[in-house]
């Protein structure tokens, strides 16, 4: 069934494409007629033919094919969500002339394990394989310290360009601000921009030393500086993005400088093409932006007057954006689909290499970590607080899909436990926040136990996975009492929670966001930090001085408290159940029974007696 409505979703967007390549005209002169077949007709989209450089040549202009991509995340194959470097170096490739320009708006060499674990390492080469012209860092390229960033470009070959990073120490541009350069005949222009809004969206580690200055006074400079050269056409790569709560955006740059042709965006995940105009009012700025995770690849064509350097006509009809369902269509280049799988052959045994002995098991079940506090959700938990310092953590149960073994832990079974790529942040958060984050996971654990005990799995709710495992607390709780009264104590540390107290707390990204904590989405954001699998592999390692991580094998972080036992249940513990017994947040009530027999026999002794009673009260008041 999936592959017949794959197979007509294509089938229609091709359709769709070469009704739409009939009917009408095309800004860009030198696109060829739609091919016959939907592969051709993808191609024809992204690349110009010999035809209509010819045809440019008669008319005095010169055609630019530039291709763009932007917060690829160390995404890198191709696939129903991604475009993949295979069929990028298609789309550069182009139907018989390669692109003049290839670009990349940061935010590439971090994410994915296939990106972390060699530290950036296998997208620089595939970068180097692509023939990439330049790129610009994003806050997520610093995950590796900023020294490192400058070894990924030097190893890649791919300049990476940026004029407002400067050095602390002595003020001048930490990487190279700009580039002109000779395309057929013109002088080209590129700058690169990177956010200063960057120190709260990477660990302050990774950019210590460095001043992430206001961008308009050095881009114009640059502006100035290229046009002098002789630069008719300026680029600007930009990690900036247009989202509102930025105080810094590419429309801000755009209209508060005078200079800028093309801007090529990124950080804010979203698909941009507009112009916006130059503070002088005198010209415009495409500004264009692909999304995120190599859904898309942006090829811009632009017509540009020979004699002038400047474009004819600037508009937003000169970018054509290459999903990865249009990538789909096309036949991947060999030479790099080699390649990825060569990284992924070398990657392979790099996994395998011991990097901790575990005293214990911490196991794994889906159903364990969403019903109670487990081992692995404990390390997870524990391993971000010894990377950020914040005062508690926490991890959704659908962020944890893997244990660790007793004995050799390799870089494989972490990768199991945090596969997918997510990063760890930072928040500001209130006691009183934090109280409801804890009732309404416990509630929602409650709830799948019960679909547990039924034995069906059309009764797990939804938002199952949204159950959080915990680290920096100590929790007493009633699962009896009512939703959003379970929680009879909660200590940070060896103090009691404040509710008007601010706190700080450290989870993944996804959980930062999620609608089902709205008060938490609507936290400030302080932080963020290295990938979930990167810091969790840290944490085994031994990075942290002083810190024993088999401690979170057996820390109890539910638990009652002496003053609470008679009334109190024993919440699950750290420490999991064995596998033929999953561990699972009781719903009944301990006793007094569990310290003392006798007291046990005397209250069911008189629990009898009362029901007796009440019988024979309900029986009379039945006569008729």
């Amino acid at each position: 069934m999936k592959k017949t409505i794959s197979f007509l979703l294509t089938f229609f967007l091709s359709l769709s494409f070469l009704v739409a390549a009939g009917t009408s005209v095309s800004a860009n002169a030198d696109l060829a007629s739609a091919p016959s077949d939907a592969a051709a007709s993808s191609a024809a989209a992204a690349s110009s033919d010999g035809a209509g450089v010819a045809a440019a040549a008669e008319d005095n202009t010169v055609t630019l094919r530039v291709v763009h991509t932007n917060d690829l995340h160390g995404r890198y194959d191709g696939g129903e969500d991604s475009v993949g470097f295979a069929a990028l170096q298609t789309i550069v490739n182009g139907d018989g002339r390669r692109a003049d320009l290839v670009f990349d708006a940061g935010d590439a060499y971090h994410g994915l394990p296939f990106a972390t674990v060699e530290r950036g390492g296998a997208i620089a080469e595939l970068f180097s394989a692509v023939g990439y012209t330049a790129m610009t860092p994003g806050n997520h390229d610093f995950n590796y310290g900023a020294a490192h960033l400058a070894e990924l470009g030097t190893d890649s070959g791919v300049p990476i360009l940026s004029c407002n990073i400067l050095s602390e120490e002595t003020g001048e541009p930490v990487f190279t601000p700009s580039v002109g350069l000779t395309v057929q005949g013109l002088r080209v222009g590129v700058i690169g921009v990177t956010s200063p809004d960057i120190y709260d969206d990477t660990a302050p580690a990774n950019v210590e030393g460095l001043v992430f200055a206001d961008p308009v006074e050095p881009v114009q400079d640059e502006i100035d500086r290229l046009h002098a050269e002789g630069c008719t056409l300026i680029f600007v790569l930009a990690h900036l993005g247009d989202s509102s709560v930025l105080e810094w955006t590419s429309d801000r740059l755009v209209s508060e400088t005078t200079g800028i042709d093309v801007l090529i965006d990124g950080h804010t995940h979203d698909v941009e093409n507009r112009l916006v105009d130059w503070k002088d009012g005198e010209g415009q700025a495409l500004c264009v932006q692909t999304g995120a995770y190599f859904e898309n690849v942006g090829v811009l064509t632009l017509t540009v007057d020979r004699e002038t350097g400047r474009p004819v006509s600037l508009s937003t009809d000169c970018e054509t954006l290459v999903s990865a369902a249009d990538a789909a269509e096309l036949t991947p280049d060999e030479a790099v689909e080699a390649q990825v799988e060569a990284i992924e052959s070398r990657q392979s045994v790099i996994l395998g290499n011991e990097i901790a002995v575990s005293p214990k098991a911490a196991p794994y079940s889906w159903e364990d970590v969403r019903c109670g506090q487990t081992a692995i959700g404990t390390l997870v938990a524990d391993a971000y607080l010894a990377e950020t310092g914040a005062d508690v953590a926490c991890e959704n149960a659908g962020g944890i899909r893997g244990g660790i073994p007793k004995g050799s832990v390799t870089g494989g079974d972490v990768l199991a436990v945090a596969p997918f790529g997510n990063t760890v942040v930072t928040k500001e958060i209130t006691g009183e926040t934090l109280l409801s984050m804890l009732e309404t996971s416990l509630s929602l654990g409650l709830r799948n136990q019960a679909a547990r005990e039924a034995g069906d799995d059309a009764a797990w709710p939804e938002e199952s996975g949204s159950f959080l495992q915990w680290s920096g607390l100590t929790v007493a709780w009633d699962p009896d009492a009512a939703d959003g009264a379970r929680v009879l104590s909660v200590k940070i540390g060896s103090r009691a929670l404040d509710p008007d107290k601010t706190y700080i707390l450290a989870t993944n990204s996804f959980v930062a966001v999620s609608a089902d904590y709205p008060a938490l989405a609507a936290s400030p954001e302080k932080n963020e930090y290295g990938a979930c699998d990167e810091l969790l592999r840290q944490y085994l390692s031994g990075a942290y001085e002083g810190v024993d991580w088999t401690d979170s094998l057996t820390r109890i972080v539910f638990r009652a408290e002496p003053s609470a036992v008679e009334s109190l249940p024993e919440p699950p513990e750290s420490k999991p159940a064995a596998p033929s017994e999953p561990e699972a947040v009781s719903s009944e009530p301990a006793s007094a029974s569990d310290n003392n027999p006798t007291g046990a026999i005397a209250v069911v002794a008189v629990l009898l007696v009362l029901a007796a009673v009440s019988g024979a009260v309900l029986a009379r008041r039945q006569r008729p």
